[in-house]
């Protein structure tokens, strides 16, 4: 299986079974959007991804969204690029209005 940055799927058994090991998987389940509940390398051999997945079903993100990275550098530029509550919404730019006013 070939992934693609910031590649999305629901985390199954079967769907982590077909990632190729070494690429870091986050759940969409956290404590907050910053501090995922289960955020690990995908791990070789078939006996350490079976216990792999125990800990995920143990951490309730079985079933649940995830984002598969190619490396945890990776996945930390990701959730850092993420506006946080404390900053102002961007304002939309110029070029985006007069596209948008074009396909009204």
């Amino acid at each position: 299986m070939v992934v693609n940055k910031g590649q999305r799927g629901t985390l199954t058994k079967k769907f982590l079974m077909s990632l190729p090991s070494g690429v870091f998987i986050v759940s969409n389940v956290g404590h907050s959007p910053v501090d995922p509940v289960f955020a690990e390398y995908v791990l070789s051999p078939a006996v350490e991804r079976e216990r792999q997945w125990e800990k995920i079903m143990s951490r309730g993100c079985n079933g649940r969204l995830c984002t598969v990275f190619t490396s945890e550098q990776e996945a930390i530029e990701f959730i850092n690029s993420w506006p946080t509550k404390t900053e102002p919404k961007a304002e939309p730019s110029k070029t985006r209005k007069a596209r948008l006013h074009l396909v009204k």
